[in-house]
């Protein structure tokens, strides 16, 4: 029996190397998948470990994943849950920063210090950068400072100095 999964994966496994030729897929995949037409049909990452069985023999959804409910969020390109007060904090948690996107204003609440949401909506930020001479709101927006006079004559600002 052929092991399908030995194709294309960057490995010579046939003598002539034939298990590595014609293969056209740009990036690392779990499971290029030879057709009869002798193509191969190549998953896309977004297509591993979405709860979905993609390759014949199943192991897109192998080795996933799955988050406790105090682990409630699962960082979107790894094999990492983070608890759900680390989401939208406005530190990168997950390496590909998926933890600070698509943020609410409901999260950027539930956080023991102050968070606004960005005009972006998409990115929660620590009331204490605001008026900093950086903005911290992502493309350099001035986001921050719209907070400014609110801020600085707030308790919180007064009890952090």
């Amino acid at each position: 029996m052929s092991k399908i999964f030995k194709v294309c994966d960057g490995i010579q496994d046939c003598p002539n190397g034939s298990d590595e030729k014609s293969c056209n897929c740009t990036w690392s995949s779990s499971c290029p998948v030879l057709l009869p037409n002798g193509k191969l049909k190549c998953i896309e990452p977004s297509q591993i470990c979405n709860g979905f069985i993609d390759c014949p023999a199943g192991e897109d959804e192998n080795n996933c994943m799955k988050c406790s409910a105090d682990s409630a969020f699962k960082c979107k390109n790894q094999t990492k849950c983070i608890p759900p007060t680390a989401k939208c904090d406005g530190r990168n948690d997950c390496l590909d920063g998926s933890d600070e996107e698509d943020c609410t204003s409901d999260e950027c609440a539930i956080h023991p210090f102050p968070m606004y949401l960005c005009s972006n909506r998409r990115n929660c930020v620590r009331k204490t950068e605001a008026c900093s001479p950086f903005s911290t709101c992502p493309n350099r927006t001035v986001d921050d400072e719209r907070y400014c006079s609110n801020f600085l004559d707030s308790e919180v600002f007064k009890t952090i100095l």
